[in-house]
């Protein structure tokens, strides 16, 4: 969270799910949301909770007692999450954690006009809020229907540091250490044409931002779901 604060020049609008372990979790979110400068001006998170399945309401009963029994902040709390690791984000959801949900509900709580959907694990280039913004402005307010791809890559965690640049994307491919999304999971599904054209126009010298229509590859793609829902 504090790398996107930092690196992401834009509003960030994040869902927090919780069950009755996570709040001494939410706690340190809390304290270390104060302890990044960047976050204050730039998150706003919202709490999602499952409703009792026997009652089906919702309401913020669960919230309101969980925080309660929280001990009061300290003032010595040290903004290092170095030191409380061993004791934090060890526990896990009581049931399936729901992705698509928790995804909407940042979406629908953006109060941007255009939104790049992201998990908390994915990092981002250096000025990637400003060219995607570029993009959008151009491409999207023309035709509603269009979407913006942006290419995903994953690399090896050993790297304290994700890349930062095309420069250093490039470098961690020829070393093999960085590949496309989901490569040893999926590939196929995940594989967006072009990406040696792609690199190649990326790492000339003052190339601007660019867009290039793609097709479907494959019919799982397409949802038809009568709204303007996506």
């Amino acid at each position: 969270m504090e790398r996107w604060a930092k690196n992401w020049d834009d509003l960030i609008s994040v869902s927090l799910i919780l069950d009755t372990f996570g709040f001494y979790d939410l706690q340190t979110f809390q304290n270390l949301f104060q302890c990044i400068p960047e976050a204050s001006k730039k998150i706003s998170a919202h709490l999602v909770w499952r409703t009792d399945d026997e009652k089906r309401e919702c309401t913020k009963t669960f919230i309101l007692k969980g925080l309660s029994n929280l001990p009061s902040n300290s003032d010595s709390f040290n903004c290092s999450i170095l030191d409380e690791q061993n004791e934090l984000f060890n526990s896990t959801l009581s049931n399936p954690y729901p992705p698509n949900s928790l995804r909407n509900i940042a979406r629908e709580g953006a109060t941007t006009n255009f939104h790049l959907i992201s998990d908390i694990e994915n990092n981002f280039s250096q000025n990637s809020s400003k060219i995607l913004s570029i993009s959008a402005t151009k491409y999207i307010r023309e035709n509603d229907k269009v979407a913006v791809i942006v290419r995903k890559f994953e690399y090896n965690d050993t790297y304290s540091e994700p890349p930062k640049t095309v420069n250093d994307l490039n470098e961690l491919m020829k070393q093999k250490q960085a590949f496309e999304f989901h490569h040893f999971t999926y590939s196929k599904a995940h594989k967006i044409a072009g990406l040696e054209a792609w690199l190649n126009y990326s790492l000339t010298t003052n190339s601007s931002p660019s867009v290039k229509s793609v097709t479907y590859q494959m019919p799982m793609e397409v949802k038809n779901h009568g709204s303007n829902a996506f």
